[in-house]
C-alpha cells in the first residue's frame, strides 16, 4: 500500500471519528457539515494529485483535459453552492476542510520519517 492510499484511509477514519463524536453529542448539522468539507478538501487534493502527476509524466492527455474539466468548473461549482446555501455551519466546513489537509500533510511527514 503507498503513502497515498493510506493518508487518504487515514484521513477518512480521523473524520469519521470526529463526525460520529459530534453525532453523538446531538450537533448533527456540524457533523455533516464536517463530512461535506472533508470530503470536498478529499476530491479536490486528489484531483489536484492526478493533475500533477499526469503534466509531470506527460502521459494521456485525454485524462488530463478530464480531470481539468471536472475539478475546476464542476468541484469549484460545487463548493460554491454548498458554501452559499448555508444549511451548514461555515465553521464545520472549514474544519472538513482544513484536517484533510491538516492530516494528509502529518502523514505524509510521518511515513517520510519511518
Amino acid at each position: 500500500m503507498d503513502g497515498g492510499s493510506r493518508t487518504v484511509k487515514f484521513s477518512i477514519y480521523i473524520i469519521m471519528t470526529g463526525a460520529l463524536a459530534l453525532l453523538l453529542s446531538h450537533r448533527t448539522m456540524w457533523a455533516f457539515g464536517l463530512l461535506i468539507g472533508a470530503t470536498w478538501s478529499m476530491a479536490n487534493l486528489l484531483f489536484t494529485i492526478n493533475i500533477l502527476k499526469i503534466s509531470v509524466l506527460q502521459k494521456d492527455p485525454a485524462r488530463l483535459s478530464a480531470l481539468i474539466l471536472l475539478k475546476f468548473p464542476a468541484l469549484y461549482i460545487i463548493g460554491f453552492f454548498i458554501i452559499s446555501s448555508k444549511i451548514f455551519p461555515a465553521a464545520s466546513l472549514l474544519t472538513g476542510l482544513t484536517a484533510v489537509l491538516l492530516i494528509a500533510g502529518i502523514t505524509e511527514l510521518w511515513l517520510k520519517r519511518v
